[in-house]
């Protein structure tokens, strides 16, 4: 849709006004844009990220980032409540070339969104994306580049992680949900993930009630990856293709889960690995495993559904998955 002039020589308005006035309450967030604009051409409120937080009021607010690379030598720190940063695409490009973590959550900063900018490092160890340590947080549509690790939760609950482009440039992890407690209701969806050849393009530990579904994991060493304590995750949609090792792996103690309709092929071990006998009560359904190089399922789990045996049809892994 064309937008519209006020007056001849003046720039269009309607997309993120930035207007002086302020309506009452709520942070008193200006009509139809960002608590604070940050810009590099002047144009803005500041021209800093972290003062553009620090200036929020503890209820958080919207902070919109303008097109620009914005360098940092220390982490972003979110710890007030309901704080949003939102780009503009790949224009809104936050960088570093130190050996840091680019944005932490901690503290009060639950309700954190970050939206649609990008994420550029330089592939050093200990590199992190986003470090998420709060609660009730999305990151969505955002790209993460030469990060050795993409976006980390730790000791979270109630967390999704939507729609991101994830290369490590040979990193340990494009999304790690891991920590010391249980994660509950993490959702893991539509992500694109490669070349994290040090480690998975997913890898979870100790979560329960999780959705991971939809993802492409491509040119990692494990495509998706669970660790001990993983329980009741429905796994279901993804891609895990050209992997060094395995497409999904499960490694210990991780029962209940349901693996359905994913494509797991060309890997360089197997498709779907059920490590070993402390993985119980799993289901493997409806998958397709082509072309892997050891196998394309190997299972030594302990009640592993279908199994051959039980039940009254006695179906077996190749009945109901492609594995020819």
């Amino acid at each position: 849709m064309a937008l519209q002039l006020d007056e001849p020589g003046l720039p269009p308005t309607g997309i993120f006004t930035h207007s002086e006035e302020f309506e009452q309450g709520g942070g008193k967030i200006r009509k139809g844009m960002g608590t604070f604009v940050v810009a590099l051409d002047g144009s803005g409120d500041f021209d800093d990220i972290q003062e553009a937080i620090d200036a929020l009021p503890s209820t958080g607010g919207n902070i919109f980032i303008k097109e620009g690379t914005y360098i940092i030598s220390e982490k972003l720190q979110i710890t007030k409540t309901n704080v949003s940063i939102i780009g503009v695409g790949r224009g809104s490009e936050i960088k570093t070339t130190q050996n840091i973590t680019m944005i932490e959550t901690s503290g009060s900063g639950d309700g954190f969104k970050l939206n649609n900018l990008k994420m550029l490092a330089n592939s050093q160890v200990s590199q992190i994306g986003v470090l998420i340590q709060t609660n009730n947080c999305i990151v969505e549509g955002c790209w993460f580049e030469n990060t050795y690790m993409g976006i980390q939760c730790e000791d979270v609950n109630d967390c999704i992680i939507l729609g991101n482009h994830i290369d490590t440039g040979a990193g340990d992890a494009g999304i790690g949900i891991i920590g010391s407690t249980a994660h509950k209701r993490i959702i893991i969806s539509s992500n694109t993930i490669y070349d994290c050849s040090n480690g998975a393009g997913i890898r979870i530990n100790k979560t329960s009630d999780c959705i991971v579904n939809g993802n492409i994991c491509r040119e990692n060493f494990n495509g998706i990856e669970f660790g001990s304590t993983c329980s009741e995750i429905v796994i279901t949609g993804n891609n895990c293709i050209d992997n060094d090792n395995d497409g999904i792996v499960l490694t210990s103690t991780a029962d209940n889960n349901v693996i359905n309709g994913n494509v797991c092929s060309n890997n360089g071990s197997r498709g779907i690995h059920v490590y070993n006998n402390t993985c119980d009560k799993n289901i493997l359904i409806g998958n397709i495993c082509l072309s892997n190089t050891t196998a394309q399922i190997t299972d030594n789990g302990t009640n592993t559904h279908p199994n051959g045996a039980s039940g009254t049809t006695n179906l077996a892994l190749d009945d109901l998955n492609i594995i020819a």
